[in-house]
């Protein structure tokens, strides 16, 4: 079921904007603070559990790059469960430190809760 609740619509484009915006700006602190203390984010090579697990892969991650752009290819899809949901389309693009630029494309889906 699509989400009507334009206030809730509101609170979670802001945070996906952040999200991104965070990202981009390197700013891993304000990123992981995004997430609940207990959050699980499900990238290669395994999951990162909890905020030190998560400010560790966004530091390796933004690092690793001399230059990206992260950015939603299309508006997020917000459904209603228990609690709300969202999946998004992103395109991440840059430059490696070794100078090799890159182009990656995929899809996230993200849970919200009322913390």
């Amino acid at each position: 079921m699509e989400v009507n609740d334009n206030s809730n619509q509101t609170k979670i484009d802001e945070i996906l904007k952040n999200y991104a915006q965070l990202l981009v700006s390197k700013n891993c602190t304000g990123w992981v603070n995004l997430f609940t203390h207990d959050a699980v984010k499900y990238d290669p090579p395994r999951p990162a559990r909890g905020r030190a697990q998560l400010l560790s892969f966004c530091h390796n991650a933004v690092d690793s790059l001399k230059a990206f752009s992260y950015v939603y290819s299309r508006d997020p899809v917000i459904i209603q469960s228990d609690g709300y949901r969202a999946i998004t389309q992103w395109v991440l693009g840059g430059v490696q430190n070794s100078g090799i630029a890159f182009v990656q494309t995929g899809i996230d889906s993200y849970v919200f809760t009322s913390d």
